[in-house]
C-alpha cells in the first residue's frame, strides 16, 4: 500500500467533520514523509 492510499484510506475511516479530517490527513502526510526521510539516512 502507498502513501496516498493509505491516507485515503484513513480519512475514509475517521467520523469527524470535513475539516478535522482534511487537517489530520495534512499531519499524517507530513509525519509519513518525516518519517521517510529520517528512514534514508
Amino acid at each position: 500500500m502507498d502513501k496516498e492510499s493509505y491516507i485515503k484510506e484513513v480519512e475514509k475511516n475517521l467520523l469527524c467533520r470535513k475539516e478535522k479530517k482534511t487537517g489530520i490527513c495534512r499531519d499524517l502526510k507530513s509525519d509519513i514523509e518525516a518519517a521517510m526521510e529520517n528512514a534514508a539516512q
